[in-house]
């Protein structure tokens, strides 16, 4: 067992409390987030990882206010920012309050860029229409920018279009525009999804640095363990719309108290065992239009037992565990024993 320690301030600069995300079907409401808490300290790295549909990008566009009102409702729960309930708001305070202490980078940068504007209007039109910036001193901070996040030659491409720069640079000018106003927490939703393992590394390594000058939280949205396992203090495991495990990044990788994230672990391939199978999970995710009894996992679950179909379990903190650690299982000492 590990011992963990608490690694930032106890005091949360964002704290989703219990959040539930309902999307309106033609068969009725479906709740893709259930019951979701998270928090993020200031100047912490925080990591919510989970497979495709799992509710991650729900959770930040819940935060975000970026819900589609038509169709979702956040239906239970609180997202407090800086002392404020985002979900309380006004639409205008929200809108300020996102463009300048809080910020969000997407996973496919070429659907968030517009591909008819040049990049030095993108990244200057919030500084010169809601920060105070003269248009001259847009364009010195937009060039600027981009030589902080490593976009070579920044004077001579400012004008250039989005489709003339590469993938990997593309997601440095999304990081570029994010940093315009220094924001307190940037979320990052898969930030370096359909990049090769150099550009991701390369990404990976900005934000970390951008946060240690910035004094800025980050909380990372991703599938990919390997990407937490370097940059995360902690990290919170989502599996069908609800957090299943969480706890300080390292020991919650040595020693998994859900089953679910020892799959997820033994699936991913290792350089120091070449030649060996990856072991699956087995079956699929839930949909989230499946009715819900019991735990979420345990179709796929090789200690799943009558219990486990019947009662949802609820977070906990393992016995005998650090206070950093929860787990949503009913059979955690037995995963543990088994690990």
């Amino acid at each position: 067992m590990s011992n963990d320690t608490t690694v930032h301030s106890t005091s949360p600069l964002l704290d989703v409390s219990d959040l539930t995300v309902e999307f309106a079907t033609s068969t009725g409401a479906v709740q893709a987030v259930r019951n979701v808490s998270i928090h993020v300290a200031h100047g912490e790295t925080v990591a919510l990882v989970g497979e495709s549909g799992s509710g991650k990008s729900v959770t930040a566009q819940a935060i975000m206010g970026l819900l589609p009102k038509r169709i979702s409702q956040v239906s239970s729960g609180s997202v407090s920012f800086l002392e404020q309930d985002l979900l309380k708001l006004p639409p205008r305070q929200l809108r300020d309050l996102c463009g300048n202490d809080l910020a969000m980078i997407f996973q496919d940068p070429m659907s968030s860029l517009n591909p008819v504007m040049r990049i030095g209007y993108q990244l200057t039109e919030s500084m010169w229409r809601k920060g105070g910036a003269s248009r001259k001193q847009a364009r010195i901070r937009a060039i600027e920018l981009m030589d902080i996040v490593g976009i070579p030659d920044a004077r001579n491409r400012v004008d250039d279009y989005p489709h003339q720069f590469s993938g990997g640079m593309r997601q440095r000018i999304m990081i570029a525009m994010a940093l315009t106003r220094e924001p307190r927490l940037l979320i990052a939703d898969e930030p370096t999804t359909a990049l090769d393992v150099t550009v991701q590394a390369q990404i990976m390594e900005l934000l970390k640095g951008l946060q240690s000058e910035l004094g800025m939280a980050l909380l990372l949205i991703s599938h990919d363990l390997g990407v937490v396992a370097d940059s995360a203090d902690r990290v919170y495991i989502m599996y069908g719309g609800s957090i299943v495990e969480s706890g300080i990044t390292r020991s919650t990788y040595e020693n998994p108290a859900h089953p679910y994230t020892t799959g997820l672990l033994a699936s991913i391939p290792s350089v120091y065992e070449r030649g060996t199978r990856l072991t699956p999970i087995p079956g699929s995710p839930p949909l989230p239009t499946a009715s819900r009894t019991g735990c979420s996992f345990a179709e796929r679950c090789p200690f799943a037992v009558d219990q486990c179909r019947t009662d949802e379990p609820l977070l906990r903190n393992p016995v005998g565990w650090p206070s950093t650690r929860e787990t949503a299982c009913h059979r955690t000492e037995e995963v543990l024993q088994h690990g």
